[in-house]
């Protein structure tokens, strides 16, 4: 899993609209990967190519959406992994703004999704999102980039 930072965060308004979204998913992936700054966790190249694209789900002011995300395959170990920006959540559709508001209790329990979130973030005391993304990812590698504008 790579996980692309960004120094400009996405806005409501962007993610508001899927279709601005997508763009600015799309634009950050583009920038990512021609910058050369993506290095293979398993065998540290920084050769790529697209592999494929798969559709997932985010649920974004409590309305479920599909973004595509891609897939990048390292040419010289052959390994594939996601790319995901800074406010997905790997392996959750919720975004981290709004694990932090349930947690933090800004945002009431209103259905068992936001019990969830509150049971698998809330022993979480530094809420920053390399901390939430810790939480999240399993056992899985997460690698992420830091894009500079």
């Amino acid at each position: 899993m790579i996980i692309v930072e960004n120094e400009e965060k996405c806005n409501k308004e962007i993610k508001f609209n899927m279709e601005k979204y997508q763009r600015y998913y799309n634009k950050l992936v583009k920038t990512a990967i021609s910058s050369g700054n993506i290095e293979c966790p398993d065998c540290q190249s920084h050769d790529w190519s697209i592999h494929a694209y798969y559709k997932r789900s985010v649920d974004i002011f409590k309305r479920s959406h599909k973004i595509t995300i891609t897939r990048i395959k390292c040419n010289e170990c052959g390994k594939t992994h996601a790319i995901l920006i800074e406010d997905m959540v790997p392996y959750s559709i919720v975004d981290y703004d709004l694990v932090i508001r349930v947690c933090l209790r800004l945002q009431s329990m209103t259905d068992s999704h936001d019990f969830y979130i509150r049971n698998k973030y809330g022993g979480i005391t530094d809420f920053n999102y390399k901390s939430i993304i810790k939480e999240s990812c399993r056992k899985q590698i997460c690698v992420f980039i830091k894009l500079t504008t």
